[in-house]
């Protein structure tokens, strides 16, 4: 690799009489070559040789090289690379990566890659400058040698620079650039656009969805962010959560109540909110409310929401959902555009603010925990406020065959993992049956104080719509996520 990045200093054509680049210009080099990393994840990582640069007047080939390894830094790649590069370790032959793509990967259109990954290794070996034994050839100089949309295509899967090297085999930044472009896509290309029927009722879609969205690390001493909600909903999330406590000067506020993490004012929010909620989907977004509000504050917040969502907002006012009896929620098509809030609501419209409600719901945290005293469980709820909840009502979670019998299509419940997962694995039919008439929503342990995620996987099978994950962690989890919200669109629901 050493060898690679010398051949393809001078063809910079920016070096000075000393053989240095611009510091500009050596990350722009960087973000050519490099597959999966920012320009802004590129400009971190130099900062520690910046000022050393700009006073030698650039930056020298060596510092460049030591860069590029700190940042080429996939080690399960470079693993996967070596164990399919078996005559020469530092390269891969066409046959072997011919090898790799039907038994690795069991890549669907195996000849199509080999015939980019030949055809960017004639270029190269056209060139003008031929190749070396070890090193890397540069790009072909000649803009006829570029005009072919195949060879446009290649470039891009396997990248501009530094993917061929010796007698026309791949490197291991090639095979990165391979591993992260288009070509190898889990999905096929007409996947990704929105291509399933989205007028069936809300339960039939899973939903991407967000647990404490507000948070920007762990869940007992981080900061609280308008900016998470911006990020998450850009991500195509769906159902994101808002944690509301009583605030100063009357302003309800945002945090994970009795920990350290800091406040957000729930106007600020709902101002971010509606700026972005629709900038990547135009599909339905569900605002699942935390609430520990006095009956004053809720008031406070229900205007609030009415004044900064205006008509994408869903209300009792032009909903009488309610009162036609429904067998279905409606569908994802009939609410584009619109908000929808998921609270405790009263049983009967109308109601006085100290009508209880359903009996055992409360409105502190997310409650499908059982009680021995439901009385004390009961709680009130601002008028106001129950009026904005129509389609997606929540109730404290009984059994399923209760469900089943007398609940309403628009009634919901929140089920901690620990608890979710032990009715998928003893109940899973009832389970499953229950999935298909209503929401669920399930999110992660409360001892999960790293914002870590669960696996996913066997809440969706038993047709869990809702897996709220902390969108702040990368992990195995948001991971199984965002490979399941990839598709269709990337439009928060997949059905």
């Amino acid at each position: 690799m050493d060898l690679a990045l010398l051949n393809f200093w001078p063809f910079s054509g920016d070096t000075d009489c000393e053989g240095r680049i611009p510091l500009f210009k050596a990350l722009e080099m960087l973000g050519e070559v490099l597959p999966l990393r920012t320009a802004e994840s590129i400009k971190r990582k130099a900062k520690a040789v910046k000022k050393r640069v700009k006073k030698e007047g650039g930056m020298r080939v060596d510092q460049f090289t030591t860069l590029f390894k700190a940042l080429f830094d996939y080690g399960a790649v470079v693993e996967l690379f070596k164990r399919h590069a078996v005559s020469r370790k530092t390269s891969m032959t066409i046959l072997e990566f011919t090898a790799f793509l039907s038994k690795e990967q069991r890549h669907r259109d195996v000849q199509g890659v080999v015939r980019s990954l030949y055809l960017l290794t004639s270029s190269y070996n056209n060139s003008e400058g031929g190749h070396g034994a070890e090193g890397g050839a540069p790009p072909p100089k000649s803009p006829a040698a570029r005009k072919s949309v195949e060879l446009l295509n290649a470039e891009k899967t396997f990248g501009r620079h530094l993917a061929i090297v010796g007698e026309g085999e791949l490197s291991v930044v090639g095979f990165a650039n391979f591993l992260a472009s288009e070509a190898n896509h889990v999905y096929r290309a007409d996947r990704r656009a929105i291509y399933q029927d989205m007028t069936l009722p809300l339960c039939n879609y899973y939903i991407n969805s967000s647990h404490n969205t507000f948070l920007t690390g762990d869940q007992l001493k981080s900061s609280s962010s308008c900016d998470a909600y911006r990020k998450v909903l850009q991500s195509g999330c769906r159902c994101i959560e808002l944690d509301l406590w009583d605030g100063k000067n009357g302003e309800p506020v945002i945090y994970h109540g009795h920990t350290l993490t800091t406040k957000v004012k729930a106007l600020d929010v709902l101002h971010t909110i509606a700026r972005h909620a629709f900038d990547t989907s135009e599909y339905p977004v569900v605002l699942s409310l935390e609430n520990h509000l006095s009956l004053q504050q809720q008031r406070v917040f229900a205007r609030n929401c009415r004044a900064m969502l205006g008509e994408r907002l869903v209300t009792a006012d032009e909903d009488s959902f309610w009162d036609s009896n429904p067998q279905d929620l409606p569908s994802p098509e009939a609410l584009r555009g619109r908000i929808i809030v998921k609270n405790k609501a009263h049983d009967r419209r109308g109601a006085a603010d100290t009508a209880a409600v359903d009996i055992g719901a409360g409105v502190s945290r997310e409650s499908t925990t059982s009680t021995t005293d439901t009385g004390k469980q009961a709680a009130s709820i601002a008028k106001e406020l129950s009026d904005l909840v129509v389609y997606c009502k929540s109730v404290r979670f009984q059994s399923f065959a209760n469900s089943i019998v007398s609940g309403k299509c628009y009634e919901m419940s929140s089920f901690p993992e620990k608890k979710a997962l032990k009715l998928e694995r003893k109940q899973g039919v009832p389970f499953l049956f229950y999935t298909s008439k209503r929401l669920a929503r399930v999110y992660p342990d409360g001892n999960r104080f790293d914002s870590s995620n669960f696996n996913p996987s066997p809440l969706w099978n038993v047709g869990c719509q809702m897996c709220a994950l902390n969108f702040q962690t990368p992990d195995r989890g948001l991971q199984l996520n965002h490979a399941l919200f990839s598709q269709n669109g990337a439009c928060g629901y997949v059905g």
